[in-house]
């Protein structure tokens, strides 16, 4: 018998008008905004990101709640995020998803620095099928991506994603970063609610199958 597992997987972006975030700039810590952020990762299990997130913004993560229990994996193929960053400090034990390329070294620095648990998966880079499917069968269903565009494209192009939350602030900005890179082919979705924060526009959508 085949046991299908259930999983959500919410993404989660802020850019500007253009499709870029600078953490930066003030416009972006709107404090109803990041309110809304904190409910997303109060009602997770998971909190998805990247060795590239943490390493530019370097994150706290921390919902202003007592009962947040999410889980942070770092998806981080190389064991490339600093010991020091602010997660390994406030969020309890983080798990780090590697490939098998990942330098033994780099991650004994992680494991004698930081709590954290190590999962393998993939030879060059983190099988992302296989490590939502490992997270899935720790009854871990309700997911939340905060991550790079790159990983955030890549769940995307392998049609991984179920949700798109997208607050979108009224400005145009050359610096920074995209929130999106390298899509592969078109990915529709369907408008399932609106937002406003005065300019602030957060659109709700569920990923069209």
């Amino acid at each position: 018998m085949v046991v299908l597992i259930k999983q959500d997987v919410v993404l989660n972006v802020s850019s500007s008008l253009n499709g870029y975030f600078d953490p930066e700039l003030d416009l972006f810590r709107n404090s109803l905004n990041l309110d809304r952020v904190h409910q997303l990762r109060i009602n997770s299990d998971i909190i998805l990101t990247s060795s590239k997130h943490v390493r530019l913004n370097d994150p706290l993560f921390k919902a202003s709640a007592r009962d947040f229990t999410a889980r942070i994996v770092i998806v981080d193929p190389q064991a490339e995020t600093p010991p020091a960053s602010k997660v390994f400090k406030t969020c309890g034990k983080v798990t780090v998803a590697v490939s098998k390329q990942a330098p033994q070294s780099r991650l004994d620095k992680l494991m004698d620095s930081c709590d954290v648990e190590i999962l393998p998966f993939g030879d060059l880079t983190v099988n992302l099928e296989g490590l939502l499917l490992d997270l899935a069968k720790r009854g871990k269903n309700r997911v939340l991506v905060e991550a790079c565009a790159q990983l955030s494209s890549r769940l995307l192009n392998k049609k991984l994603v179920d949700e798109l939350f997208h607050a979108v602030f009224p400005t145009i900005i050359s610096t920074g970063y995209p929130v999106f890179a390298d899509i592969e082919d078109a990915v529709g979705f369907e408008l399932r609610g609106i937002t406003q924060f005065g300019d602030i526009l957060v659109n709700h959508y569920h990923v069209k199958p």
